[in-house]
């Protein structure tokens, strides 16, 4: 079974450090593909008052550090989303059980901060992954709600990565 998990760190501080630890343990290889630095992890699990946990089965696979941001309002922020690639190959074992995704994860944040009531969530995001993010709904903050110079960015993002990631050829 898979499923995301709320830990509230303020109401259940024991099972949050829990987690934590278990997190931390793994390190960022197995999480977040050791795109972050094993510091930035510390620190966005030591800020946070939420976890969300994408459990399968009893293995942790994903999870999002979430703080309470009051600048300028209620908002929730999260400072770190990993989750592990899983593959969509089924086996006896996982047949018809569904992975949660990080999107899942995302989904749950958002669900929560409906909940209580912020007036938006935000997130802090590596370029890897920032048009991604544009495509699930999230904007530049700072952009004056000028989406044709974000759309631009985003794809000059989107290349700029692709080309960096090609593989090397040789000619023969």
């Amino acid at each position: 079974m898979s499923d995301i998990i709320l830990i509230h760190k303020k109401n259940n501080k024991s099972k949050f450090n829990e987690f934590s630890k278990k997190i931390m343990s793994s390190g960022t290889r197995s999480y977040c593909l050791s795109k972050i630095k094993k510091d930035f992890l510390i620190e966005s699990l030591e800020t946070a008052d939420y976890l969300f946990v994408n459990m399968f089965k009893t293995q942790i696979r994903g999870f999002a550090a979430v703080y309470h941001d009051n600048y300028d309002g209620k908002h929730l922020h999260i400072s770190l989303i990993c989750n592990s690639k899983t593959h969509r190959m089924g086996t006896r074992k996982n047949k018809n059980i569904p992975k949660l995704a990080g999107k899942n994860i995302i989904d749950a944040v958002l669900k929560y901060g409906k909940k209580i009531k912020v007036k938006d969530v935000r997130l802090d995001a590596i370029k890897e992954v920032i048009p991604y993010y544009y495509n699930l709904g999230f904007r530049f903050e700072n952009s004056q709600n000028n989406t044709e110079n974000e759309k631009i960015l985003i794809k000059e993002l989107q290349d700029a990565y692709n080309n960096n990631n090609k593989p090397a050829q040789k000619k023969a």
